[in-house]
């Protein structure tokens, strides 16, 4: 299959996501002036709590068996690897770029901690939804997506997310961070160049070991896995503790940018590699 043709596989889910959230960061100001601040509060609570966790269960439910998860076990090792990778290459990041002391957990968590929340349930299953998709049929590639997705969540999903977070505090973080523009480009180099060539590494070498099901999806949410922008729950630990919010806002604004475009074309090398 072509690598424009799977580009344009890769976009599409994308563009999806990205329209869908610059409608509802519209819809959330004060200029649209459709819901006040405590029903966007009582709403992140509802899908975090109610809906999401009602979705990955019932897609889990709906299609796994419990020797689908025997089979899926590499995922968890995975998802621990990437945590482990990406705190390290954090750990060096802010040994050579010295930020100012209160940043050092921040950066490191940046590094380490991927959004295996909403992202994947949206992206996984879109993926198979588009034509050329190099996953075989679409129903079938749809809802084992929709498992594969959620069960990275699974057992993982441990805080309540406040998504409205960095939103809230963007504007204030414009204007009082200090945060270098070395800093933020070492971010974005280890979660978006480095992990990527590195999560096809660790996915190839356990494919040759046999660690791995044949199913080529499987290994593609593997892969994405190292690809992913920060946890959103990074957000609420620096609201919890009170330090670096306007910081983690600026981080969170250029990952989450520059996520549209890596998420793009490091899924369509994946595809290209797998198909």
């Amino acid at each position: 299959m072509g690598f424009f043709t799977l580009l344009e596989v890769a976009t599409m889910p994308v563009l999806q996501v990205l329209i869908i959230s610059i409608l509802g960061a519209f819809m959330a100001t004060n200029y649209c002036n459709l819901l006040t601040a405590d029903a966007r509060r009582q709403l992140n609570k509802i899908v975090f709590v109610v809906f999401t966790p009602s979705l990955m269960f019932a897609s889990l439910a709906k299609t796994v068996t419990f020797q689908d998860i025997i089979s899926w076990w590499f995922m968890p090792i995975n998802i621990g690897l990437v945590f482990l990778i990406g705190g390290s290459l954090g750990w060096v990041v802010v040994k050579i770029l010295k930020p100012e002391p209160h940043l050092e957990g921040l950066l490191i968590a940046t590094c380490s901690a991927g959004n295996l929340g909403n992202l994947m349930l949206i992206v996984v299953p879109a993926i198979c939804n588009e034509k050329g998709s190099p996953f075989g049929d679409q129903n079938l590639c749809n809802s084992t997506g929709l498992s594969y997705a959620s069960f990275s969540m699974a057992n993982f999903r441990r805080k309540k997310l406040h998504g409205s977070l960095p939103l809230m505090s963007t504007e204030t973080g414009l204007r009082s961070a200090r945060l270098k523009p070395m800093v933020i480009m070492g971010v974005i180099v280890v979660r978006y160049v480095i992990l990527p060539v590195i999560g096809m590494g660790v996915v190839k070498a356990a494919g040759d070991f046999g660690l791995l099901p044949a199913d080529p999806l499987f290994r593609y949410v593997l892969m994405l896995q190292f690809t992913l922008p920060p946890a959103m729950n990074i957000g609420t630990m620096t609201q919890l503790f009170d330090v670096g919010q306007e910081e983690c806002s600026i981080l969170f604004l250029w990952t989450y940018l520059v996520a549209s475009l890596a998420i793009t074309l490091w899924s369509t090398v994946y595809m290209y590699t797998l198909s």
